[in-house]
């Protein structure tokens, strides 16, 4: 007996019936059935962590204090990573100025800034999805300074 095709039962985001081709056997075609499959690694999974980005430049200490890997989680971990590029730098111009040719250490007090835009940036987008009334870049900005200091054991 031959296989009558279906259409895919489901809904676009329009409201109307998808279009395509249900897959052989099933009532979703290929793009629906994988959005209802879940897809993805488990909540909480690190293996991006442990063997992308993160786990090449980062020690597993600071890859934990990135968060759970939750999707809720994303933002404050790269506010987080930024953070610990940006005292890494810090650190290091903090302990070898004096060895430091005048441009190489321009070119680094620059990238430090940068960074220290960066996790502004990212504050100011997680204060706005949070609906926090943001105090402006001079309270991002002094919120980053103070955050950066306390960790570096140094008032910024």
């Amino acid at each position: 007996m031959a296989h009558t095709p279906q259409q895919c039962t489901a809904k676009t985001r329009s409201g109307q019936q998808c279009r395509s081709w249900a897959i052989h056997g099933q009532s979703l075609c290929s793009v629906h059935a994988h959005r209802n499959a879940g897809g993805g690694g488990q909540a909480g999974n690190q293996n991006a962590r442990k063997h992308g980005y993160y786990g090449r430049f980062f020690s597993a200490e600071e890859i934990a204090s990135l968060g759970d890997g939750s999707e809720e989680d994303a933002l404050q971990a790269e506010i987080t990573a930024a953070k610990v590029q940006v005292g890494r730098l810090l650190k290091y111009l903090e302990t070898k100025p004096d060895t430091l040719e005048p441009l190489a250490l321009a070119k680094l007090n620059s990238a430090a800034f940068d960074g220290l835009k960066t996790v502004g940036a990212l504050l100011r987008i997680k204060r706005s999805l949070e609906g926090a009334a943001g105090d402006g870049i001079s309270g991002a900005i002094a919120q980053i300074l103070n955050e950066v200091g306390a960790e570096l054991g140094a008032e910024l």
